[in-house]
């Protein structure tokens, strides 16, 4: 998360598999791909408006689990999130948002 809270997009795309798949908690698809986490980060990293607070952290066999404080743009979310990693790479990402 050092990429995230230093807006280094460049360096926090390479995480991610250049075909990733993003999801909304359980199994709505919000996209695929580096154009669309992209559309997603990239204006809030060019204007610094965003951060995190990693609050705690487990790992199961390829899935790395988050419960991540989110503040953009002053507003505060919190998230679970829920990562496939291959191979040191990002494969797919769900995000589980408190409503």
């Amino acid at each position: 998360m050092d990429y995230y809270n230093n807006h280094n997009y460049d360096e926090f795309i390479k995480l991610y598999h250049t075909n990733v798949a993003i999801y909304t908690y359980p199994d709505k698809l919000l996209g695929e791909g580096a154009d669309r986490l992209a559309s997603i980060f990239k204006e809030s990293f060019e204007n610094k408006s965003i951060s995190v607070n990693i609050v705690n952290q487990m790992d199961n066999g390829p899935y790395v689990i988050n419960h991540e404080i989110v503040t953009k743009e002053g507003k505060v979310t919190k998230y679970i999130s829920i990562y496939k990693v291959e191979k040191g790479i990002i494969r797919s990402v769900s995000f589980v948002r408190e409503f």
